[in-house]
């Protein structure tokens, strides 16, 4: 009796031993985790941790950095770029996640490996992602809040765009008026002399502040800040990543401001393309009025600058 006992133990362990070469792994030592997971376990976690209580941690959970930064059919190329460009180098205008700006601050720029934040990027896109037990009750409480302040930041910058487009429209019939009446020689004359005052009179009429900045500034005045600066970056980046550039608000000293993009097109490279498709009567204008100018070396369809109105 003990040796058929012995004799299926033996067997037994055989079989085992047998099974463990076809898989190539040892049962003991289990499956090896992601990359991707052991990379955001040992970056992200110390702020991140799904294990904080609500109350007591540093940031939010990475369930709610993937719930804010992914969005229905967005392909991972598009999350992974606005999750890493966020990461490497984070500003108000790439954060996506209001209500943890206001709670915990926007994030501090760390030193990261862009390739370690692309791995972990990549993870949290493909996978679900842990939550605490309270993160569900809590994500529809702020996607409650949430909804109505997007209707609000929706309806401003429907408004302000209305007062932008009538900003442009007005000096867009003035510069076509004189780009008939004389060509771009003409047309250079007319922003000397007119396109600034033109716009502080829309302002007056709309009664808002409006203003036309621009990052590569003609005339000193349009120079953006580096508020105006870092939302003329991020519509570049997305334009050349394909997406659309929208329009865009940040609360500043308590107040809402509004950016709304400009983008050339074939006419403006009249004056401000390449030097060899600006006239040289006008680039001679152009050194006159704008020793410091910025605003040459466009293509049609790039972020020109920004109309604000706050």
């Amino acid at each position: 009796m003990k040796k058929r006992t012995y004799t299926i133990a033996i067997l037994f362990t055989g079989i085992i031993a047998v099974l463990a070469c076809k898989t190539g792994k040892n049962p003991a030592q289990g499956i090896k985790k992601e990359e991707g997971l052991v990379l955001m376990e040992q970056n992200c976690y110390t702020c991140h941790s799904p294990n904080a209580t609500e109350s007591n941690r540093l940031a939010p959970p990475m369930i709610a950095v993937k719930k804010h930064y992914f969005t229905e059919k967005m392909s991972e190329e598009q999350f992974v770029n606005d999750l890493v460009s966020f990461v490497l180098n984070p500003t108000d205008e790439k954060s996506k996640m209001p209500g943890a700006k206001r709670r915990f601050n926007l994030m501090p720029k760390v030193e990261y490996s862009k390739s370690d934040v692309e791995k972990i990027a990549k993870y949290i896109y493909r996978n679900n992602i842990e939550q605490p037990e309270w993160f569900e009750e809590h994500y529809k409480k702020e996607m409650g809040n949430g909804n109505q302040m997007m209707e609000e930041d929706t309806s401003f910058l429907a408004k302000g765009k209305k007062l932008s487009m009538r900003a442009q429209q007005e000096l867009g019939k003035n510069l076509m008026g004189a780009l008939n009446k004389g060509g771009a020689v003409h047309a250079m004359n007319f922003c000397n002399d007119k396109a600034m005052f033109l716009t502080d009179s829309m302002a007056n009429v709309l009664k808002v502040n409006v203003k036309r900045v621009s990052d590569k500034n003609r005339n000193p005045k349009n120079a953006a800040n580096e508020s105006e600066i870092a939302y003329i970056q991020l519509l570049k980046d997305n334009l050349k990543m394909g997406i659309e550039p929208k329009p865009g608000s940040k609360v500043i000293d308590g107040k809402k401001v509004g950016y709304y993009p400009i983008l050339t097109n074939q006419m403006c490279m009249q004056c401000h393309g390449s030097e060899a498709e600006i006239n040289s009567e006008t680039m001679e204008k152009i050194s006159k009025y704008y020793p410091a100018d910025k605003a040459k070396g466009y293509k049609p369809n790039e972020i020109r600058g920004l109309w604000v109105v706050e």
